[in-house]
């Protein structure tokens, strides 16, 4: 029985005779799991059980000038503590002018961390700016050029923004649940007034 294929174009097939969606490689296999593979990348070579110690997945284009690594994800080790298995899941990406640098990474515990890469309290989801901002992180509806809600630490001080971009006003709206319905409870207004009860 055939078992893997290398065609003409220099394509390789594994477990098919053809590919799909343009690709120059691909292993075709019944569906697995979360911890089963259809592709496994092992850097087990390196048997320290370092911390950070693992394997990558390198995504490489083009510049125009020359062939460059635009992106990765690299699976790695937490800790330098020999058999302890917890890992992470990073995401990098390269900005003009430098390396592929990790931006995203999701640890052992199923923690979000954008911008860095450790927490050492109970959140599952943290972002590290580097600086103050007061938009720290920005979150729109069907409109993505006016009216949004920003989360940010302006000099020191936690901030919560009702924005509004060029000449959109904005309010800042509070609601909780009663039996399942929510409802609007109190409202800061484009001109900071504090209503409670009505709007």
């Amino acid at each position: 029985t055939e078992r893997m294929r290398i065609d003409s174009s220099g394509n390789v097939a594994i477990g098919t005779a053809t590919l799909g969606s343009n690709a120059k490689f691909e292993v075709k296999s019944t569906t697995g799991a979360i911890n089963s593979a259809t592709i496994r990348i092992n850097g087990g070579e390196t048997t320290t059980g370092a911390i950070n110690t693992g394997s990558t997945l390198l995504f490489t284009g083009h510049d125009g000038s020359n062939e460059r690594d635009f992106g990765s994800v690299f699976a790695g080790k937490e800790n330098g503590t020999s058999g302890n298995r917890a890992s992470y899941l990073a995401f990098g990406t390269r900005p003009n002018g430098g390396s592929v640098t990790e931006r995203m990474r999701i640890d052992s515990a199923g923690r979000l961390l954008v911008g860095s890469n450790s927490n050492g309290a109970a959140e599952k989801f943290t972002v590290h700016n580097g600086s103050d901002a007061s938009n720290i992180v920005a979150i729109t509806g069907a409109d993505q050029t006016s009216e949004y809600l920003g989360l940010g630490i302006e000099n020191g001080i936690p901030t919560i923004s009702a924005g509004g971009a060029g000449s959109t006003s904005a309010s800042l709206k509070f609601r909780t649940a009663n039996n399942g319905a929510e409802n609007e409870r109190m409202r800061i207004d484009s001109s900071g007034r504090l209503l409670v009860g009505t709007s």
